[in-house]
């Protein structure tokens, strides 16, 4: 077959065989003659999920007999399985640090979406040392996993020192008091997005941020949880990383205490993106309305509603007013097939009935939810 198309022909319809959690189609692709063996092999080795001891022994022993197949491992999941396996999260980087070379990407989430039962376990006291060795990972999705304090998660993602992309997701610890002097890296974090969903926001996880990043690096910040948290909490952070922020996602569930009368953007002046999302019922869509309201972007390029039928209190008056005038206002349909395109003709006939103004510039854009994970901002 080979010497009827080109391998290279074979090599581009193979990268487009991505690994699944069986991994069977590539490994049927490696043995199907020698000509297709090597980029097969990239991409099986590409992406490695370990879920348990016995399975991290296997690999370090394999990449500690096969030196040639470290370079071609890129991203990392450690996904226990079990409640006794967690311990593979904190000894992997003792099997594996010198192992990985070009690793960017890794991973380490519990046992199911709904509540943390994956614990962080006791580290060795060289793990977090050993951690740096990963000098070319940029990518670390952590979640949801417990952490005995918020020291040790600190400590965790403080030590990956080219770190650009931070995703948390349903985040516990024992003692979430912490002084923001309990823990100092070597040198502050140059993140560039940071994404927090399914966690309680606080103003000590906001302090615990700015003691490891350098806040002025930050380009997204993606706050998304389904629980009730306060805008003010995050008003330290929002404030320190000032006119560096560009995109902004704020999610379901924010609110803003009624006494509170500052402007939590006013020092986020280059703020070109900002995504609101907002559950389908009154007081979810009365609090993104309150929220709007106190946003002070004059640089708005783009503003994302995510909701399923427009708010009584939106108006052409609010969504023009100063600090609030953006160049283009996409309206996302929350809902999904079969009823996305029903209710996207809903959606759409009601911002022409409600906002006449807005509409009639030709500013505003329809779109359905993407299909895409929450951390994602396009």
């Amino acid at each position: 077959m080979t010497a009827i198309f080109p391998t290279e022909v074979f090599e581009r319809i193979i990268d487009y065989v991505w690994p699944d959690q069986t991994r069977r189609t590539l490994m049927a692709c490696m043995f199907v003659c020698r000509a297709w063996f090597p980029r097969a092999r990239v991409n099986l080795i590409y992406e490695i999920i370990l879920r348990h001891p016995r399975q991290l022994r296997l690999f370090a022993q394999l990449v500690g007999k096969r030196p040639a197949l470290r370079p071609l491992i890129h991203i990392l999941h450690i996904w226990p399985s079990r409640a006794d396996d967690c311990k593979v999260m904190g000894t992997f980087p003792l099997m594996l640090a010198h192992h990985l070379p070009n690793l960017r990407s890794l991973s380490m989430r519990g046992l199911t979406t709904v509540r943390p039962i994956a614990r962080y376990p006791q580290s060795h006291h060289l793990t977090f040392p050993i951690l740096r060795e990963f000098s070319f990972l940029t990518i670390l999705m952590i979640g949801p996993v417990h952490f005995t304090s918020m020291t040790t998660f600190a400590r965790l993602v403080g030590s990956f020192t080219s770190l650009t992309i931070l995703v948390c997701q349903g985040i516990t610890w024992g003692n979430a008091e912490r002084s923001p002097s309990a823990y100092k890296p070597i040198a502050r974090l140059k993140l560039r997005s940071i994404s927090i969903g399914y966690m309680k926001w606080t103003e000590q996880l906001a302090d615990m941020l700015l003691a490891i990043i350098d806040p002025t690096s930050l380009h997204t910040l993606n706050l998304r949880p389904n629980y009730q948290w306060y805008v003010e909490h995050a008003e330290g952070l929002l404030e320190a990383i000032g006119p560096s922020l560009q995109h902004l996602v704020i999610g379901e569930g924010a609110t803003v205490e009624a006494k509170y009368s500052g402007s939590y953007l006013a020092y986020n002046t280059s703020i070109t993106k900002l995504w609101m999302t907002s559950h389908p019922n009154y007081e979810s869509e009365v609090a993104t309305c309150n929220l709007l309201s106190r946003v002070h972007a004059p640089s708005l390029q783009e503003l994302i509603l995510s909701l399923s039928s427009v708010p009584y209190s939106l108006s052409d008056q609010f969504l023009s007013r100063p600090g609030l005038n953006p160049r283009e206002i996409v309206f996302e349909n929350m809902a999904r097939f079969p009823r996305a395109y029903r209710e996207a003709s809903r959606l759409s006939s009601e911002v022409r009935d409600r906002l006449p103004q807005t509409y009639s510039r030709g500013v505003v854009r329809f779109e359905n939810a993407p299909n895409r994970s929450w951390w994602e901002v396009a």
